[in-house]
């Protein structure tokens, strides 16, 4: 992923067809991330530009969505 300019992170969703609900954020340096959270009916995952801390719920379009095979 790109690097984010201070201040935002990326915030990881699982998308439940449309609704998105929080699965952790993804850590500033590479490496592998364990979404948090049950998956129960996630179709797939999403990922947002946030600020620092992330949100409760995105504040814009995912920069990319996962679906789930």
């Amino acid at each position: 992923m790109p690097a984010l300019k201070t201040g935002t992170t990326y915030d990881l969703w699982f998308n439940d067809g449309g609704t998105m609900r929080p699965a952790g954020l993804m850590p500033a340096t590479s490496g592998t991330t364990l979404l948090a959270g049950p998956v129960h009916g996630a179709i797939g995952i999403g990922v947002t530009v946030e600020p620092d801390g992330g949100s409760a719920q995105p504040t814009g379009a995912p920069v990319v969505l996962l679906p789930f095979a």
